[in-house]
């Protein structure tokens, strides 16, 4: 599969760096991992604004880095670690060379496409993934709201941007008794300046409020960031859908969660695919035969939005799906219908079945809830419905 061979390339470029670097010693906070809530979807779901962006285009993607260490016994590295040990336990973290844990941190998390090397993140921001328990990230480049959570050390991160990169553009900004940094102008791109942290050596804003630390290319996102935070501004915490899907997934047990509100309805799929399969090649013929074998699929009744994320427990790896619905007798109807989906649709452009990624599956009702766990190779595919354009929640 694509995804795994990219992840593969990525973890083996992330060793190669590891190899190449001084081994130095990065210093870790000694502050212990806290416990892990019910409510830690909302607690990082509080840190963005409601804005159409965010809530219905690019979606919110959170990895629960302090779950999936309890899960797979993951030991965080020691206080002192050196780099070459902080990377080994990121490469953990992804589950080794096949990268079988299926997690997508951001790139500000250090884990991303541009990460991989501690020394770098300790040098440049005063923390490396070491210290990360959670990440999120939400809405659309250059607008996407992304922050960290976990064990952060204020003057270790005042010494390190106050002497590494960019510190000659550095400005120290007060916003309502929050003080943050500020590095060039909004979304600015200087190319001489890029980084693995920097991939596009743009300007930034930085502001550690308590244990999260907020990250974005613009004073106004940020700013927004810290009101969300502090209850003066609309966050996606306080939208019931979102409300709902974090409870299922709490429910489900998942790791990592993925929430949208625009559902995959067929109309809006089929304008979206159309002109995609167009750029790929395909003639106007397969297109239209596409379209109408998605249109004679068993389809799902409409729901509101829905939430994907990937868990482990005795049985394996899975997938859960949280869907939404305006009543309890739709999320009802729609637990069998997704159960049909998967035994009898197919991904049309590659004429893979659904049901041959799957070991087993449990798929049930909760009031306006409908809640799945499906086990097996699907697992992988927990972001793939929207990125990778493979409609399974598809309805009519």
């Amino acid at each position: 599969m694509k995804t795994k061979k990219a992840m593969f390339l990525g973890v083996m470029l992330l060793l190669v760096v590891s190899l190449m670097l001084p081994l130095g010693c990065a210093k870790e906070s000694e502050i212990e991992a806290p416990e892990r809530t019910a409510d830690v979807w909302l607690d990082l779901l509080r840190l963005v604004p409601t804005m159409p962006m965010a809530i219905h285009y690019g979606g919110v993607l959170i990895n629960d880095l302090h779950m999936l260490r309890d899960a797979l016994d993951i030991s965080l590295p020691a206080p002192g670690a050196s780099n070459e040990e902080i990377e080994a336990y990121g490469l953990q973290l992804f589950g080794g060379k096949d990268g079988r844990n299926h997690i997508d941190p951001h790139d500000f998390s250090g884990l991303g496409r541009y990460g991989g090397d501690a020394e770098e993140w300790q040098q440049t921001l005063g923390f490396t993934w070491a210290n990360v328990d959670q990440t999120i990230s939400a809405g659309v480049p250059p607008a996407v709201y992304q922050a960290v959570r976990g064990r952060f050390e204020q003057n270790i991160i005042d010494q390190a941007v106050r002497s590494g990169p960019m510190n000659d553009l550095l400005e120290d900004v007060s916003y309502k008794g929050i003080e943050y940094y500020s590095w060039g102008g909004d979304n600015e791109i200087m190319v001489e300046r890029r980084s693995g942290v920097r991939p596009l050596g743009r300007g930034r804003r930085m502001a550690l409020v308590d244990d999260f630390i907020f990250w974005h290319t613009m004073t106004e996102g940020l700013e927004m960031m810290v009101d969300c935070h502090e209850g003066r501004l609309v966050s996606l915490a306080t939208i019931e859908e979102f409300q709902l899907l974090a409870q299922g997934l709490t429910e489900l047990n998942t790791y990592t969660a993925f929430f949208r509100t625009d559902p995959q309805a067929l109309e809006m799929v089929s304008q979206e695919l159309s002109p995609y399969w167009t750029e790929e090649g395909k003639t106007q013929e397969e297109i239209q035969r596409f379209l109408m074998e998605l249109e004679d699929s068993p389809l799902l009744e409409p729901y509101q939005a829905f939430a994907t994320g990937i868990g482990v427990d005795d049985q394996g790896y899975f997938l859960g799906i949280v869907l939404v619905h305006a009543d309890a007798e739709t999320a009802r109807e729609n637990a069998q219908l997704l159960e049909q989906r998967l035994q009898e649709s197919s991904i049309p452009w590659t004429g893979e079945q659904w049901i041959d990624r799957i070991e087993t599956m449990e798929i049930e009702s909760q009031d306006r809830l409908t809640l799945a766990k499906i086990y097996g190779e699907i697992a992988a595919s927990w972001t793939k419905f929207v990125w990778q354009r493979e409609p399974l929640l598809l309805h009519r």
